[in-house]
């Protein structure tokens, strides 16, 4: 503590309360030593101790210096009457009296705040203080009572009987003046002050009696006296104040309203508590039921309470809002006005459910305007102490219901033409054979592929591919009869099923399906031609299936296509063998796997500024030994048909990272090589492990190998692909999208997409040089990949005008025969040494 602070003055409140104390401390001293029993110099009831001790608890420290201040004052009127020279040794004891006075009252508030709770309102607190007064009250009397002993004020005969009357007085006065001081100024104020009539009025009646009665028996003992000195019995000296009877009937009334007022701090303490737990039970119920209420306002689902004659009692706000009623207008409504049902039905309805014997019930509700919606009905029956009632929720089953019928449409229906689905081509075809299969009938399949649909696609835009579509289904819908199923399967696929048709017939609508796709398309304000090629198969001649004939149908419409478009054609068994050869050749690709037939080409990528090479794109090339060079627009369409576009694009993405790792160890500078995935590997699910695995055997820096995916694969399954390329570029691949512009939609999911390039399709760089679309599109792609921030390359850079016309439209890199053409390996690796390839540094 700083000095400054040791000898600050106390504040004027504080100083007040310091003589207010004394002044209290002195003058009920004074009259409680009225009551003192000769010879001792105690009182039986010393009320200044209880002060004492009060004051300090409450207000601290600094009251010690008023209880040290007011027992001097007492003492100093006290005893200066008994001792016949005020000296040294007089001024010693009055001091070691208020000392003893202070240092009671000190250790008993500092027990008092240890082991009590402040309010002492607990039976505990009451019983620790009944047990405490009586230690503390040790503290003076055996501080005071040697002190008298020593400087010869009181004979060695009167110290026991002095020291009990002493430790007697201040036990019960602080019995009974400390909670009396408390109601003043004890703390918790609240508390203590409504103590306030409880506490003091029973004290001081009950003090005021026994004192009373001792006065009294004083009194009548003196006049007993008086009476034998009268007769001679006795002299006038022998004559006391009080005799040690009066003294104990005192002591003892006193003792007795000091336990009163014990008794009175627990039973005024166990109502407070009451009266605080009545109080925070009131208050958690408000809480809990404001609580509820704003939960039942706020919820989501409609909350009813409905009795047992089907009476709405109480409904809450998203029930009003459901059935388009004010919320006080619900109450005494009937349940019939809410739900389509009678009033016995209703009744039956809620006892069936409120006894969980079903977990819910959809039914209709009824709005208030009149019209009708579905909903989901929850019962849940309550049994209170008088009554019973149901509370039901209900929840509006209108959006469910339209989403389901969506979902339902979505599974079943082609979301662009309406037409029916792949999947409910199956089922309904499947139906119509298993009909046949009874009926001894036939089923015939057509096959119908529009032609030039891709030109159309790329040249006029998705936009008029789409609708090219529409009316090519409503065109089918038109002409062909009402027991066929029209389905589109792919993008520009259609198929129909017709049950029991004659050949005859079945030519004819072949021929007038050829005839009307033939005729111009009014789309825009523009004509657009097309057409259709047509393969039909029958059940049960050209497949006992759905997916043979579905296979054979295919197989009869490119047939078709080859032949020159815009005509059909029937499965034949030269057909058949064609299908055949494309079983062979599962086979053989098989046996290539095993036989090591396959080979990596590389095609160089540059600059188109500088003409510096900076990577290669990955080419697949397949040496059979009886066959030859197979090419591979013939045999990966079938791999990618059959599943093995799996493996063989694993090998593929293996022999890839094995090469840069051959590069990396060799101290070739390594260049960017770009691999392809197929539309089966990107949905597969397996790439991320099989490159996982492949790094850690082959420990490739994997920033120098970039993923290629065809903007159709990637359109398969967007959100797929999207998190497909987003695991490939946290592991530090890159990522392009090639054959760009050629599928479906791709504007609008780029930007989902975490891509670093995108490759122009050959198709627009064919003939940018004098097909003015053509340039417009791919000046347009490469404007639109720098504002995305993406790279873009060129593929299939020919002519040297190309490359000017790319570069000056800023295309950043270019591949295509112009460069170079694909080559082995070894072949490619010279070519670097040649161009100056630099090691390692």
């Amino acid at each position: 503590m700083t000095a400054s602070r040791i000898g600050r003055q106390p504040t004027l409140s504080t100083t007040q309360a310091i003589l207010a104390l004394a002044l209290a401390y002195a003058i009920s001293g004074k009259l409680s030593v009225m009551l003192a029993l000769p010879p001792g110099f105690a009182s039986p009831f010393f009320p200044p101790a209880g002060i004492a001790l009060a004051a300090v608890l409450a207000r601290g420290r600094p009251m010690l210096l008023g209880v040290a201040l007011g027992s001097f004052i007492l003492n100093t009127l006290q005893y200066s009457q008994n001792l016949a020279n005020w000296s040294l040794s007089a001024l010693c004891v009055v001091t070691l009296v208020c000392a003893g006075s202070a240092l009671q009252a000190w250790i008993g508030s500092m027990l008092f705040r240890r082991w009590l709770r402040p309010g002492l309102d607990t039976g505990r607190d009451v019983l620790l203080m009944l047990m405490l007064v009586p230690l503390v009250c040790l503290i003076s009397c055996s501080i005071a009572i040697p002190g008298f002993y020593l400087t010869g004020i009181m004979p060695p005969d009167s110290l026991l009987i002095s020291w009990l009357n002493w430790w007697i007085g201040d036990s019960i006065g602080v019995l009974l003046a400390a909670p009396l001081t408390w109601v003043l100024i004890g703390e918790p104020r609240r508390l203590w002050w409504r103590r306030r009539w409880l506490l003091p009025i029973p004290l001081a009646l009950s003090s005021t009696v026994f004192i009373a009665i001792y006065l009294m028996v004083g009194r009548w003992e003196v006049e007993q006296q008086a009476q034998l000195t009268r007769l001679g019995l006795a002299s006038l000296a022998q004559l006391p104040h009080h005799s040690w009877h009066s003294w104990l009937t005192l002591a003892g009334g006193l003792l007795l309203s000091g336990l009163l007022g014990a008794f009175l701090l627990l039973l005024s303490g166990q109502r407070m508590q009451l009266e605080r737990v009545m109080i925070e039970r009131t208050r958690t119920l408000r809480e809990r039921e404001a609580r509820l209420s704003a939960i039942l306002d706020n919820a989501a689902d409609a909350i009813l309470t409905i009795d047992h004659q089907g009476v709405l009692l109480s409904a809450n706000g998203a029930a009003g809002r459901l059935f388009g009623y004010q919320m006080h207008a619900m109450p005494g409504l009937p349940l019939t006005t809410l739900l389509s049902l009678d009033a016995a039905g209703g009744m039956t309805m809620l006892e069936h459910l409120g006894a969980r014997q079903q977990p819910e019930q959809e039914l209709a509700g009824r709005h208030a305007n009149g019209s009708d919606f579905p909903l989901s009905l929850t019962v849940s029956r309550v049994n209170a102490s008088k009554e019973s009632f149901f509370i039901c929720t209900v929840r509006d089953l209108s959006e469910q219901h339209r989403a389901r019928e969506q979902i339902h449409q979505l599974a079943h229906q082609d979301p662009l033409t309406g037409l029916a689905n792949r999947f409910t081509l199956n089922l309904q075809l499947e139906e119509l054979i298993a009909a046949a299969r009874t009926t001894s009938g036939e089923v015939a399949l057509m096959f119908i592929d529009l032609d030039h649909f891709k030109k159309i696609n790329d040249s006029l835009g998705h936009h008029t591919g789409d609708r090219l579509l529409i009316e090519a289904s409503a065109r089918l819908k038109a002409l062909l009869p009402s027991n066929a199923v029209i389905a589109r399967l792919g993008s520009d696929e259609f198929i129909v099923a017709l049950p029991d048709i004659v050949d005859t017939m079945l030519k004819a609508i072949a021929h007038d399906i050829v005839t009307v796709m033939r005729d111009p398309f009014q789309i825009d304000n523009q004509r657009v031609l097309s057409g259709a090629s047509i393969g039909i198969a029958r059940f049960p001649f050209d497949g006992d299936d759905a997916d043979t004939l579905l296979r054979n149908a295919d197989a009869a419409a490119l047939a078709a296509k080859l032949q020159g478009r815009g005509r059909f054609q029937f499965f034949t068994a030269e057909l058949n063998a064609a299908a055949q050869e494309r079983l062979l050749m599962e086979n053989r690709i098989w046996l290539a796997l095993e036989r090591g037939e396959f080979e990596l080409y590389l095609q160089p990528q540059y600059k188109l500024t500088n003409r510096e090479m900076v990577g290669a794109e990955v080419l697949l090339r397949w040496h059979h030994p009886e066959l030859g060079s197979i090419p591979p627009d013939y045999f990966i369409p079938i791999a990618e048909e059959s599943g093995l576009i799996l493996p063989l694009g694993e090998w593929v993405l293996e022999s890839a990272l094995r090469i840069l790792a051959d590069w990396q160890a060799r101290g070739l500078q390594p260049l960017r090589l770009a691999v392809n995935l197929s539309a089966r590997q990107c949905h597969s699910g397996t790439v991320l492990t099989c490159l996982d695995r492949l790094v850690t055997e082959t420990r490739v820096d994997l920033r120098w190998l970039e993923i290629e995916i065809t903007e159709t694969a990637a359109m398969q399954d967007p959100e797929q692909t999207r998190e497909l390329l987003q695991q490939l570029r946290q592991r530090g691949i890159r990522v392009a999208i090639d054959d760009f512009g050629t599928g479906y939609s791709s504007l609008n999911y780029l930007k989902l997409f975490e891509i670093d390039r995108i490759k122009i399709d050959r198709s627009f760089v064919k003939d940018i040089e004098n097909d003015e679309n053509d340039a417009v599109i791919a000046s347009a792609t490469i404007a639109l990949g720098h504002t995305l921030g993406l790279e873009v390359i060129a593929e299939g850079v020919e002519t040297e005008a190309q490359c000017v016309f790319l570069n000056h439209e800023l295309c950043d890199e270019g591949q295509g025969y112009l460069f170079g053409k694909p080559m082995s390996i070894a072949q490619f690796e010279h070519l670097l040494q040649n161009t100056g390839a630099t090691q390692f540094a």
